[in-house]
């Protein structure tokens, strides 16, 4: 992958994290503690994709090939084994191509995407919409929780 792509484990998920977000994890699959230490004993980078299509238990979902990479900020590990995650959005990713599980998702990766490409301009886009979004549940009462305070078992 000398090409400006890398491999990196994939964390999909039913929500969007953008670059600069914080998001919080409850780690609890098998497979994500696994990338989770993984993570925690490299450079503490994941993806993260939207899911298109299917859950985030189990497997066997479709995915959106465009996401954001994150960095594991903060960790807990619960005496059960599952991991309470805070990790923030640092860049956008592009997936080139999905690898085989390993047990988890992993892609081969570029982040690469630069302003007045189509992409890019689909993605900022978003990132409007989501904030407006967001602005508007504020606004209707529905505060989201601190994402500190998931981490606690």
């Amino acid at each position: 992958m000398d090409d400006g792509a890398r491999r990196l484990p994939m964390f999909p998920l039913s929500t969007v994290l953008l670059p600069g977000e914080v998001i919080p994890l409850h780690v609890f699959e098998p497979r994500y503690r696994e990338l989770t230490e993984d993570c925690l004993a490299g450079d503490g980078n994941f993806g993260v994709v939207l899911i298109a299509r299917g859950s985030e238990v189990g497997g066997g979902d479709q995915r959106h090939e465009v996401g954001t990479i994150a960095h594991i900020e903060d960790s807990t590990r619960f005496d059960d084994g599952r991991f309470g995650l805070l990790a923030r959005g640092t860049e956008r990713l592009r997936v080139r191509a999905w690898l085989p599980d390993s047990p988890y998702p992993v892609a081969s990766v570029e982040t690469a995407v630069t302003s007045g490409t189509p992409l890019a301009s689909a993605v900022a886009d978003t990132e409007r919409v989501i904030r407006r979004l967001r602005a508007f549940y504020s606004e209707l009462g529905g505060a989201p929780r601190s994402p500190r305070s998931w981490c606690s078992p």
